[in-house]
């Protein structure tokens, strides 16, 4: 459950998962287990959002700390219009439902 202060926030792939490809030196998955049921309990908290600069760290190793950042916000917001784009066409769907013409 989320505290009482906490809100929710929007989660992107990125947050478990940097490369899924695992190609070479830049295979730095996370290797997280989500729940099927409650997972803002997972991401939404305190604790996620201290992950952010340990993976910063990670990428650091490599990249400048501003590429670093860069990238994984640019990821997120990626997941988000992906995220949008479905909830479109998620809409689409369902209204063609409801109308008898899927």
């Amino acid at each position: 459950k989320l505290g009482e202060k906490e809100t929710l926030k929007e989660v992107g792939c990125i947050d478990c998962h940097v490369d899924i490809n695992k190609q070479d030196k830049a295979d730095h998955t996370k290797d997280v287990r989500m729940p099927t049921a409650d997972v803002c309990g997972t991401c939404h908290s305190d604790w996620s959002e201290g992950r952010l600069d340990s993976w910063v760290v990670t990428c650091t190793q490599c990249h400048s700390e501003r590429f670093a950042r860069s990238y994984l916000d640019l990821m997120d917001k990626g997941t988000l219009e992906g995220l949008a784009k479905y909830q479109e066409a998620n809409a689409i769907v369902h209204k063609m439902y409801e109308d008898g013409t899927l």
